[in-house]
């Protein structure tokens, strides 16, 4: 299969390049010249220069940009005033959206080899979520392997190829289940690839965290550190836990957190620790923040907590970028404070993909209204976005694609350890690729080398 005059994303820059697939990998990059990159403006003819820090989103032509106005961190219209506390104002797609298969690339053969056009269009790596719990109503904490892998294709179908299946704080047998469930679906996608989504590992949030800063977690079902659980744990999973959260200022966990930094990616999540406590954690070996903002004590100038130490001692930070996680304007600005160290995640729950109404996360209720997702005293609970959703939110709320696009791919899978397979279009690399037009619509997904439809 080769991919024709596509506009690539190459070593966090966008190249007309052709792309050659063969056997589920990429075989061969021919790169012919630098990009400019645009993304067309929806309301008008003109294009927005993605290096151009006066096209921060998307404006009305008759309107001038002021860069001081906060109104247009999102597509304004000069008739109606932008409201922050809208959440409809920051969201780019409906979760529910299907992949649009009506205008694939022109499609040919030439000497035996299947060719698509792919010329006006860009070519992404594929998406790579590190935290999501759930959608359509599942959670990856209480599920069987049939469950699971229907789960995946929704994720295909909303560009994210690779994800890290988040199971959070339960009951001590229900984890146990969920892991050895878990280790069951890693095994049958590994076997053979049957569609959707990839699984490359399990994401642990909880049960090692503290009451004060749980979150959405169920308070009942929280644990000291334990060794010995977190060995069984691994076993059940079939050694596939690679990201492990936990509160650093529970006894034992700075000693924990030196025996295994090995083993997982340690990150600092839901905890009021300071800054000298999470120093500590960073020194013996942590090496990413869950969340960054969200459960945690906030960046203050004589205590600068967890986020201040990420900044100081090099952490990987996610970023939930739904625009009611974290302002707009705080999203951009850790852009630019840590602009290799932050990753995008969704944080999806359960109801993604599905509409308002009352659900249970985490074996706790949650409500979602105009697509936020609360418990009963207003905790947020996850988001009910997708990574494809974050990206797009990320370049509106002033993030240059590029770098947008690196936290969605290659920087998390730095930050996992999986670099050298998925993350980036290079020779050798897992074929897991997406076909986006200029206004950033998704429009066919490759997974593994084979067309997801």
């Amino acid at each position: 299969m080769l991919l024709k005059n596509a506009s690539t994303f190459l070593d966090g820059k966008f190249y007309t390049a052709d792309i050659t697939i063969q056997n589920g990998k990429i075989i061969d990059i021919k790169k012919y010249c630098l990009d400019n990159k645009q993304i067309s403006n929806h309301n008008t003819n003109q294009k927005l220069r993605l290096n151009d820090p006066r096209n921060f989103d998307h404006v009305n032509a008759n309107e001038k940009f002021n860069l001081n106005n906060q109104r247009n961190f999102d597509h304004v219209n000069a008739n109606k005033k932008f409201n922050l506390n809208n959440q409809r104002n920051f969201d780019t797609v409906n979760a529910s959206q299907k992949l649009d298969s009506n205008n694939p690339p022109a499609i040919y053969s030439e000497n035996g080899e299947q060719i698509f056009d792919c010329t006006g269009k860009m070519v992404w790596p594929g998406l790579f979520d590190i935290h999501t719990h759930g959608c359509l109503g599942y959670d990856f904490s209480k599920l069987n392997p049939t469950q699971m892998l229907e789960m995946c294709v929704f994720y295909a179908k909303h560009g994210v190829t690779s994800i890290l299946a988040t199971a959070m704080t339960n009951e001590e047998n229900q984890l146990a289940q969920a892991m050895e469930d878990l280790r069951q679906t890693i095994k049958i996608q590994t076997d053979k690839y049957i569609g959707g989504a990839k699984i490359q590992g399990i994401h642990l949030e909880g049960p090692f965290f503290g009451i004060e800063k749980k979150g959405a977690h169920d308070e009942k079902y929280l644990r000291p550190i334990s060794q010995k659980l977190i060995d069984q744990y691994q076993s059940l999973s079939g050694g596939t836990i690679r990201l492990l959260d936990l509160d650093p200022s529970l006894p034992g966990a700075i000693d924990f957190i030196q025996n295994n930094k090995e083993q997982f990616t340690i990150s600092i999540a839901h905890t009021g620790c300071n800054y000298k406590t999470a120093k500590a954690a960073a020194k013996a070996g942590a090496s990413h923040v869950t969340h960054l903002f969200n459960a945690m004590n906030p960046l203050l100038h004589r205590e600068p907590g967890v986020i201040g130490a990420a900044f100081e001692f090099g952490l990987n930070a996610e970023i939930i970028s739904d625009g009611i996680h974290i302002h707009p304007a705080v999203i951009h600005m850790m852009f630019s404070a840590m602009p290799e160290r932050i990753i995008l995640i969704s944080d999806s729950i359960n109801p993604t993909g599905l509409s308002d109404g009352s659900y249970t996360a985490g074996g706790l209720p949650i409500e979602v209204k105009n697509g936020k997702a609360y418990l009963s005293d207003g905790t947020l609970a996850g988001s009910t976005i997708t990574l494809f959703d974050a990206v797009k939110n990320a370049v509106r709320f002033r993030i240059p694609l590029e770098q947008a696009l690196s936290a969605a791919t290659i920087l998390p899978a730095k930050a996992v350890g999986l670099a050298d397979k998925i993350g980036s279009i290079a020779c050798g690399r897992t074929a897991d690729l997406l076909i986006v037009d200029g206004e950033l619509n998704l429009e066919h997904v490759i997974i593994e080398g084979n067309w997801i439809s």
